[in-house]
């Protein structure tokens, strides 16, 4: 099929009147050259697309995508100025308004993230975790590590939960990791390479803490505490029973030793125990550990003095203090006679001339420790606590109060029961009367109160008397005497 001054090629239709002779590329009147034809492609007027490679169905799916952008953009347009007229009424509020106009874009929470991030660099937590637990993984263990420690500084989630956290964090774009990376198995697989080298790792960072803080390790204080757990751990090595404060002695439980600077409150060193081990047999091997690691930051151990508690110090731990060069403050638990007897020979009238702080006196004194022949001697101070003394009052009246409730309750289940014949309501009454029952009687011996239908305000006294037997077998009475309040006669 031809057309009027048209030829159809491949390409298609060829505009035979936009051909013009022009010369060749070259040389002018060079011979064999060939004037180059300009051409004009135009359209096949029985095809549809422009161009024959491109499908009339691809057209449409083009057409039908410009127009659903278009629409998308008109609903804006129109939910926009419809926000906008109900703000400038009044409606709604700016901040409304904001979160309306913004709702399409990318939200990200920050909170505390990139200060906690700095803090994490500086302490070299990452290059320390892949220095001890290399991985050829696509991440890192150290990475895995970072994500875990922020995130249980500042939104602790379950480890099956991290992955959601993750994603609406700024750390997906800082890490440029996806955040399903970061799911349950790759954290366990990471907390599973900790545990072999945690306490190198431990040092590390408390190492860069130390150096780049400038910390001071004049003072210390060590304590433990006790972590309840909760499971199957018949074969641990670390979760026991035992006895820890605030804890229930039916679960198993852990205890861990920390060694926290005065100043910054920074964890210094740590030490894991079984949950069976007594606070007191864990402060030997605490104190060489001690030693050891001043030794290394080259710190001179009796520029230390390490604070605990009364379980801190017997006589052998203070043996022990003196073998070390450690000064130490705790408090004494007084065991032996001797320490007994020091606290008995300053009388309390000397204590009250000699004020501390307000609801506290004291006095020094000279402690002498005794232990496998040796005797040393420390300084002391006998101290008179008001706040411990008002507490010690009240936990002793409270105790006899219980067992007074105890003693009564015992009474009323030995008394044998006595059944007490009533009166009119006109009848006289008896106020703290003494009234002895016999089998079925009852004698009131007070003087009669004002007529009226109210009970005793001061309740009726009564003895009773009832058969008991001995364990011989004899039989004989034994009165009781019980307070029967708003009784009415």
């Amino acid at each position: 099929m031809c057309h009027k001054n048209a030829l159809y090629t491949s390409g298609g239709w060829v505009n035979l009147n936009s051909l013009l002779l022009a010369p060749a590329s070259g040389a002018e009147g060079r011979q064999g050259s060939r004037p180059v034809l300009p051409t004009e492609v135009l359209a096949d007027p029985s095809v549809s697309a422009p161009w024959r490679w491109w499908a009339r169905r691809r057209l449409r799916k083009w057409a039908w995508q410009r127009y659903c952008v278009l629409q998308r953009a008109h609903r804006r347009a129109q939910w926009v100025a419809r926000g906008a007229r109900l703000a400038l009424s009044g409606a709604w509020t700016f901040a409304r308004v904001v979160d309306l106009l913004t709702q399409a874009q990318l939200q990200r929470q920050l909170g505390a993230l990139p200060v906690l991030d700095m803090l994490l660099d500086i302490l070299q937590v990452r290059a320390s975790i892949n220095r001890h637990c290399p991985t050829a993984a696509e991440v890192d263990h150290g990475t895995v590590a970072l994500v875990l420690i922020l995130n249980r500084l500042t939104a602790p989630r379950a480890l099956y939960r991290v992955v959601d956290w993750l994603a609406q964090t700024v750390l997906v774009e800082t890490l440029g990791l996806p955040a399903a990376k970061f799911n349950d198995d790759r954290l366990g697989r990471t907390l599973e390479a900790l545990q072999t080298h945690s306490r190198a790792i431990w040092l590390d960072i408390a190492h860069q803490a130390l150096v780049r803080f400038d910390i001071d390790l004049a003072l210390l204080f060590y304590d433990l505490t006790a972590f309840t757990m909760h499971g199957e751990y018949a074969n641990s090595q670390w979760c026991d029973f035992g006895f820890a404060h605030n804890t229930p002695l039916h679960k198993r439980k852990l205890k861990l030793g920390l060694n926290t600077a005065a100043d910054g409150n920074i964890p210094v060193d740590y030490g894991l125990w079984a949950g069976h081990t007594a606070d007191q047999a864990t402060v030997q091997a605490n104190m060489e550990r001690l030693c050891r690691l001043l030794r290394q930051y080259g710190r001179p151990c009796p520029e230390t003095v390490l604070i605990g508690d009364r379980a801190m110090l017997n006589a052998e731990l203070a043996h022990a203090y003196q073998a070390h060069g450690l000064h130490y403050l705790a408090a004494l638990q007084p065991r032996t006679s001797a320490h007994c007897a020091l606290l008995r020979s300053i009388p309390t009238s000397q204590l009250w001339r000699a004020p501390l702080l307000p609801d506290y006196w004291g006095k020094p004194v000279a402690v002498v420790f005794t232990h496998q022949g040796g005797e040393i001697t420390h300084r002391g101070l006998l101290v008179l606590s008001g706040p411990m003394r008002a507490a010690l009052r009240r936990t002793r009246a409270q105790h006899l109060w219980a067992l007074r409730q105890e003693l009564l309750g015992c009474v009323k289940k030995s008394a044998p029961r006595t059944t007490v014949p009533s009166r009119p309501w006109n009848a006289t009454c008896a106020r703290s009367s003494n009234a002895r029952l016999g089998a079925n009687s009852c004698r009131c011996m007070s003087p009669p109160m004002p007529a009226g239908n109210s009970p005793c305000a001061g309740g009726l006294t009564v003895t009773l008397s009832g058969k008991r037997t001995n364990k011989t077998g004899a039989t004989y009475w034994s009165p009781t005497t019980r307070t029967l309040p708003h009784y009415r006669c």
